[in-house]
This record gives C-alpha cells, sequence and structure tokens, in this order.
C-alpha cells in the first residue's frame, strides 16, 4: 500500500481549507507551498521528513519552505534534511530565505542543497522535465507499494507521461477549467479532462487531481465537474481529496 499524506492541493492562492501544493510519500515532502508545514503537524509528520523535492520556484510551491526550515531551525535538528530544486535554482533559494532572515546558521547544520536535472534521479526519486512558464521537474517516486508520479505545474506532456508510466499514483495538476485546454496549454498548465488523458496514456490506477483553483470559483462547488471531466478520458478512480489528509492506496 502507498502512504500518501495531502498536505496542500490548491493552485496559485489559497483558500479555506485549502494550501498550497505540498504532499508527502513516505518521508520524502513534494513542494512545499503556504500552510504545509502545519499541515504536516497536524497529521503527526513533520519530523519524518527527510527530503524535500521542490519541482519550480513559483511562489505557490515555495513559499511554506522557509518557516518548515525554520521549525527545523528552532527545534534543534540534527538529521541532515536534503533541499532538491530544479538545476540553476540554488541562488533563489538562497536569496528567499536569507530575506526573511532566517537563521541560516542553524539552518546551514543539518540542509544540504541539491540540484537536479530533467532525467536525474536521487535516493528512490527520479525527475524529467514538465512544460511550464519557468524551469521545472516533475517526480516519480518509488516506494515499497508502487509508484506515485507528481506532476507540479505541467501543460500536457509526453515526458510526463513517460515518467508516469506503469505508476499506480498520478498526481496531476488541473488549474484550469474544462474547456479551457488551449488557454492551459499556453499558460503551462493543464485542465481535468488534459489530466486524466495523461493519466489513461500512463496507466496509472488511481488520479489525484491537484493545484485546483478553489479561490477563482471561491469555493469547492466546481470539483464533481472537474472528476466528472477527467472520467470522461479516464476510467480508474479519480480523487480531490481533503485536507490534511493521510491515503492509504
Amino acid at each position: 500500500m502507498i502512504r500518501l499524506a495531502v498536505l496542500g492541493s490548491a493552485g496559485s492562492a489559497p483558500w479555506a481549507r485549502r494550501n498550497l501544493p505540498g504532499f508527502l510519500v513516505d518521508n520524502i515532502l513534494l513542494d512545499c507551498g503556504e500552510g504545509v508545514a502545519r499541515a504536516l503537524a497536524e497529521v503527526g509528520a513533520i519530523d519524518e521528513v527527510r527530503y524535500v523535492f521542490i519541482t519550480h520556484m513559483h511562489g505557490d510551491h515555495v513559499s511554506g519552505l522557509p518557516m518548515l526550515l525554520w521549525y527545523y531551525a528552532l527545534s534543534g535538528r540534527e538529521e541532515e534534511l536534503t533541499l532538491v530544486i530544479p538545476r540553476g535554482c540554488r541562488g533563489e533559494v538562497e536569496a528567499l530565505l536569507k530575506s526573511i532572515h532566517s537563521p541560516m546558521d542553524r539552518i546551514e547544520r543539518f540542509l544540504e542543497i541539491r540540484e537536479l536535472d530533467g532525467g536525474g534521479s536521487l535516493g528512490p526519486v527520479t525527475a524529467a522535465p514538465a512544460s511550464h512558464s519557468v524551469p521545472a521537474l516533475a517526480y516519480r517516486v518509488a516506494t515499497e507499494g508502487g509508484d506515485v508520479c507528481y506532476t507540479g505545474d505541467t501543460a500536457p506532456s509526453s515526458e510526463v507521461i513517460k515518467l508516469a508510466e506503469g505508476c499506480r499514483v498520478l498526481i496531476h495538476e488541473a488549474t484550469m477549467p474544462p474547456g479551457r485546454e488551449e488557454e492551459a496549454q499556453a499558460l503551462g498548465h493543464s485542465t481535468p479532462l488534459q489530466a486524466g488523458e495523461v493519466a489513461d496514456a500512463a496507466g496509472v490506477e488511481v488520479l489525484v487531481l491537484s493545484h485546483l483553483p478553489y479561490f477563482y470559483f471561491k469555493g469547492e462547488h466546481f470539483i464533481p465537474t472537474f472528476v466528472d471531466s477527467a472520467k470522461r478520458v479516464f476510467r480508474g478512480k479519480v480523487l480531490v481529496p481533503r485536507e490534511p489528509q493521510v491515503l492509504t492506496l
């Protein structure tokens, strides 16, 4: 079985009961948006994190990182934490932390920053380029219960399909409403229909829709429409979980 902690699934901006992106697979945190540190504490997993893989440097995907690292610094963390980012983004991460006067002397005691290219791997995680407006990676995490693919932000991509092939679970963004496929593609995003097409092409069992536009709709009433749209082209299970929540899949 796969243990997946859903910590944040909102896209671009937070909303009531919806944090910005963050998912925990085993001890691997995928993205760290606003509210993710608190959600980790709520599910009792904040001290389980050994790796943080950031897909790209847009604010909604990294805005929770300084507070997570601040928590570890204040709590006296000694165990190494590996922060993985796309190649070329080290300076941006360091500037982000220093801009809010993070306690770098404490953070540097436990933090190791690694840069990764599309096609690279680190431990149980393999990366592939995502199709977005800034340099971005998608990640595949190997677990004993089956593999999980997480796209971050991306337009439909053959690279992502290849990365997700054979996975049990695909966490795919669905930023744009159904019917706006061309606009989504141009902006480096996807609709739920496109997410369903990627899930179908990759042959996964479960599709988790993420990066959802709660702020745009000012609520959650759109969820059934998004799920139905994905199900038009994907016959597996489609989920939009509440958060924070630990799923066993």
